[in-house]
């Protein structure tokens, strides 16, 4: 979803385009996207579109960087309704190989 995810796993929500008059659009040639901002607000990763018919779209963005990240879901640069969003991002399970030693006794 928008408002939480789980670092290094895809997340999907549903995009309803609309015109300005919030009539329902029926074209999937609509150039949305997709961008990630870690806490410190440093863009790091672009999401990705999939027309799934009747005006709706499927958003998918994978976060990398866990805490509080910021979602922006635009059409031609302007936000929709509600863009940015908080996206809460969990940490991922550890992994040994980036796991490291930070002091000694």
């Amino acid at each position: 979803g928008v408002d939480h995810g789980l670092a290094g796993r895809n997340s999907t929500f549903y995009i309803q385009a609309r015109d300005l008059y919030r009539n329902k659009r029926r074209g999937g040639k609509d150039a949305w996207m997709i961008v990630l901002h870690d806490e410190d607000e440093v863009e790091y990763i672009l999401g990705t579109f999939d027309y799934e018919g009747d005006g709706i779209y499927a958003a998918s963005v994978t976060p990398l960087v866990s805490g509080k990240n910021s979602l922006s879901v635009t059409l031609d640069g302007i936000h929709i309704k509600g863009s940015p969003f908080v996206m809460n991002v969990r940490y991922a399970s550890v992994d040994g190989p980036s796991s490291v030693v930070v002091a000694e006794q």
